[in-house]
C-alpha cells in the first residue's frame, strides 16, 4: 500500500515493525519522563495565571461558592476587568481538582501532582493514538516530539488550564478511536464525548474545541453507530457549554462586560505582562518553523490527502480520514481561539493553541513512518537527517527554555542562537 498513512495493521506487518519492543519502549518512555518531570517539584510559581488558580482552589467552597478573585491581590493588581467580576470567567474543574488533591498534599504539591500525572497521560495518549493511526513506529516518532517540545515543557510544570485542556481532548480522541468500526464499543464511543466536554469545561474559551470531535465524527464513515449512539453523544457533548450556560444565567449574556478587555484607566503593570501585550498571533508559524524542519513536509502531505480525500480518491483509508478530520478540527478551533483571544484580551500566546502541538506530532509520526517503509533509501536518509536536526533544535529549545525559570519563554533555538530571538519576543 503505496499511501501517505498507513493503516496500523500495514505498520505492524512492515520491516519497521516494532511491536516486539513495545512494552520495553513505553516502560522506558515513562522512566524518562519521570526523570524529565521530578524538577517540576522545586518549581515555585512565577506568573500570574497559575497563583490566581491556587487562589481559587484555596478560597472557593466545596459548592462552588466563593469562586472570584474580587478583594483579592490579583484585583488590585492586574488590569483586566474578570479579577474583578463576581465569579471567575474559567469554569471551575482544575481549581476543583487541586481542591481535591489538596486534602493530601500542600495546595502548590497538589498543582504539581496533577501536572504530573497529566504529563505521564499525555505521553501515554500520544502513544497509544499514534500506534492506532500509524503503528508502532509513528507512535514513537510522536511521543519523542511531544517529549522534546519546549511548549509541553514549560505548561507542564505550570498551573496553566491549557495543558489539561489538551489532555482532555487526547482523552476524547483515543477513547473515540477504541470506539469506532464493527468491533468499537458504544460505551467507549460515549465516553469519549465525556472527555470532550471535559476539556469544553477546562477555560472559557474551551468549547471552540467541540469542533475536534465534530470534525472526526464528520470524516469517520465506518464508524457504526446507531442513531441513538449519535444522539447520545452530541448530548453529552453539549454539556460542556454547561458554563456558558451558568455564566448566561448570572448575567444575562454568555460575554459579559466583565470578562472583556481592561478595567478603565488601567494597563499592563509587570514587564512580563507588557511583554504578553506585544506578542502577536504569528508567533505560531516563527515558532514551527524556527524549530521544526519538518512543518513544511507536515503541510505539504496533509494538504495533498485533505485533496484527495475532498475528490473522494482511492487510497484515503480510514487512518488517513481520521488523520486529515483530527488536523482539519484543531486548526479551525485554534483559529478561532486564536481570534476570540486577540479580541477579548488584546494578545495571544502559543499556549493558547496548545493542543494542536501533540497532533502536528501525532501525524508526523504517521507521515514519517509510511515515508520510512517505502524503503526509497536517498529518501530516508534526507528524512532521517531532517528528524535528527528537529530533534537537537527541540532539545535545545526545551534546555533553554527550562533554565529561563524566571519567564515562561519558549525559545525557539535557531533565533536564539543567532541572536534574533527579538523575532520571537
Amino acid at each position: 500500500m503505496n499511501t501517505l498513512f498507513d493503516t496500523g495493521a500495514t505498520a505492524e506487518a512492515s520491516v519497521f515493525s516494532l511491536a516486539g519492543l513495545r512494552r520495553p519502549a513505553l516502560l522506558a518512555l515513562v522512566a524518562f519522563l519521570l526523570v524529565m518531570k521530578l524538577p517540576t517539584f522545586a518549581h515555585e510559581p512565577v506568573d500570574w495565571d497559575e497563583r490566581v488558580y491556587l487562589h481559587l482552589s484555596e478560597h472557593m467552597s466545596w459548592s462552588l461558592g466563593s469562586y472570584t478573585t474580587r478583594g483579592s491581590e490579583f484585583d488590585e493588581l492586574l488590569p483586566h476587568r474578570v479579577y474583578g467580576a463576581g465569579i471567575f470567567y474559567h469554569p471551575p474543574l482544575i481549581p476543583y481538582l487541586i481542591k481535591i488533591l489538596s486534602l493530601v498534599f500542600p495546595p502548590l504539591g497538589a498543582a504539581k501532582v496533577l501536572n504530573l500525572a497529566l504529563s505521564l497521560l499525555s505521553f501515554l495518549l500520544v502513544y497509544e493514538i499514534g500506534r492506532r493511526l500509524s503503528g508502532p513506529l509513528g507512535a514513537l516518532l510522536s511521543t519523542g516530539l511531544w517529549a522534546l517540545c519546549p511548549l509541553y515543557n514549560i505548561e507542564s510544570r505550570l498551573v496553566h488550564l491549557d495543558f489539561p485542556l489538551t489532555v482532555f481532548l487526547l482523552l476524547g480522541i483515543w477513547a473515540f478511536l477504541l470506539g469506532r468500526g464493527p468491533d468499537g464499543s458504544p460505551r467507549l464511543f460515549r465516553w469519549s464525548a465525556v472527555f470532550f466536554a471535559l476539556a469544553m469545561l477546562t477555560k472559557y474559551t474551551a468549547p471552540v474545541w467541540s469542533l475536534v470531535p465534530l470534525a472526526l465524527l464528520a470524516v469517520d464513515r465506518g464508524g457504526g453507530r446507531s442513531r441513538r449512539d449519535l444522539i447520545a453523544y452530541l448530548a453529552i457533548l453539549a454539556a460542556g457549554l454547561l458554563w456558558w450556560a451558568r455564566v448566561a444565567v448570572l448575567y444575562g449574556t454568555p460575554l459579559p462586560a466583565d470578562f472583556v478587555g481592561l478595567r478603565p484607566g488601567r494597563e499592563f503593570t509587570t514587564t512580563y505582562l507588557q511583554q504578553i501585550g506585544r506578542r502577536r498571533w504569528y508567533d505560531i508559524w516563527i515558532y514551527f518553523l524556527a524549530i521544526c524542519p519538518l512543518f513544511a513536509l507536515y503541510l505539504g502531505a496533509l494538504a495533498s490527502r485533505g485533496i484527495a480525500l475532498a475528490r473522494g480518491l482511492a487510497g484515503t483509508g480510514a487512518a488517513q480520514r481520521l488523520l486529515v478530520g483530527l488536523n482539519a478540527g484543531v486548526i479551525l478551533a485554534a483559529a478561532v481561539a486564536s481570534v476570540a483571544n486577540a479580541y477579548a484580551n488584546g494578545y495571544w500566546v502559543p499556549r493558547h493553541v496548545m493542543p494542536v502541538f501533540p497532533v502536528i506530532y501525532i501525524t508526523l509520526g504517521a507521515i514519517l513512518a509510511a515515508i520510512f517503509r517505502r524503503g526509497d533509501r536517498a529518501l530516508n536518509i534526507y528524512l532521517g537527517g531532517a528528524l535528527f536536526l528537529t530533534l537537537f533544535f527541540m532539545s535545545a529549545s526545551t534546555f533553554i527554555s527550562m533554565r529561563a525559570t524566571e519567564s515562561l519563554r519558549t525559545i525557539p533555538a535557531g533565533l536564539f542562537w543567532t541572536g534574533l530571538e527579538g523575532l520571537f519576543y
